[in-house]
């Protein structure tokens, strides 16, 4: 045995490889001893950050529908029946359909760890794009909005409310794609059901004539109908419709 120090005695073998190591730098040891806790540290720290964070909703609704929330299905809800839910927190579009493609639909953002009840009510009309809504009853697809935007000077330089039939026919059929005024049946199939649109007025014009100078035209709050001029700007607007 050779003697390295007064109280330390260490085999011939290992003493130039102790000694080389002793010869290092402090800040080698220093880089030695970081990277063997990272390597003790990083599993642990990379568990933690990528734990998902989850909020929890309670949803019910008013019919029996399958459920989608951003487009990953998670199964059924039953009608007026609540059902306690785990989702991840952020941005959510939720949808439930029926088998009569009935469709409820809410917009919701969730933070981690939030609680929130939510009563999805369907309705019948299906939005296509954000100008044109389906109904669901029947097929018809409808203008979501009226003919607020349509412009008519009158002789006085001021600009009329209303728009006339006349020009209420061509406001449609210019859109194309069959797009035609409704009938005053269909028009009543829109009363109590103006927040699926952004209408600007209540009064809409029909398709149909009474006579040869005057149309008819429904009041949308309670579907009563009345007769004007077809070349009247009151108040009348127009709102379009056509066939699936």
């Amino acid at each position: 045995m050779k003697k390295f120090s007064p109280s330390v005695y260490l085999p011939s073998i290992l003493l130039p490889a102790t000694l080389a190591f002793l010869a290092m730098a402090p800040e080698a040891h220093c880089a030695n001893l970081a990277i063997s806790q990272s390597r003790l540290s990083t599993p642990d720290a990379a568990k933690s950050q990528s734990k998902p964070a989850f909020a929890h909703l309670e949803l019910s609704t008013n019919m029996d529908c399958n459920l989608t929330i951003n487009s990953a299905r998670y199964g059924s809800l039953r009608t007026n029946v609540v059902r306690r839910i785990a989702v991840l927190a952020g941005d959510l579009q939720i949808e439930c359909k029926s088998v009569k493609q009935e469709s409820a639909q809410a917009k919701i953002a969730l933070a981690a760890g939030d609680e929130r009840s939510l009563q999805l009510s369907a309705s019948r009309f299906n939005r296509l794009t954000d100008q044109i809504v389906v109904d669901t009853a029947n097929g018809l697809q409808w203008t979501r909005s009226d003919s607020a935007n349509f412009a008519h000077w009158e002789h006085t330089g001021r600009k009329a409310v209303g728009i006339s039939w006349h020009d209420a026919v061509v406001w449609c059929r210019n859109k194309g794609g069959g797009w035609r005024l409704p009938s005053r049946d269909e028009l009543g199939s829109l009363v109590d059901v103006r927040s699926d649109f952004n209408f600007s007025g209540n009064w809409m014009w029909s398709n149909e004539l009474d006579g040869a100078s005057k149309a008819w035209f429904v009041g949308l709050e309670n579907g009563t109908s009345n007769t004007d001029y077809l070349d009247s700007y009151m108040e009348n607007k127009a709102v379009c419709v056509r066939n699936p």
